[in-house]
């Protein structure tokens, strides 16, 4: 698992704190509730999709936020990025 450095810095998190976590708490707040169903509906269709909904900081902050996700096939599996 991966957590960008920039994204950290933004929401206040630290890696650590993000690292292993269900990162629902950044949205539980979010007022974007259309745009985060579509995304999860999306995912778990395995379906390509984009959505922007805003993050909430550690310190109460909302950050807008473009969500991307690609189907990536192999021979052998389908993945969702």
């Amino acid at each position: 698992v991966f957590v960008n450095p920039v994204f950290s810095r933004l929401t206040g998190y630290p890696t650590e704190e993000l690292l292993g976590a269900e990162c629902l708490f950044l949205i539980q707040n979010s007022p974007d509730v259309e745009q985060m169903q579509y995304f999860a509906d999306a995912l778990q269709q395995g379906a390509c999709c984009q959505a922007k909904i805003r993050v909430q900081t550690k310190e109460g902050r909302f950050l807008w936020v473009e969500l991307r996700t690609s189907l990536l096939q192999t021979d052998q599996t389908n993945y969702v990025i």
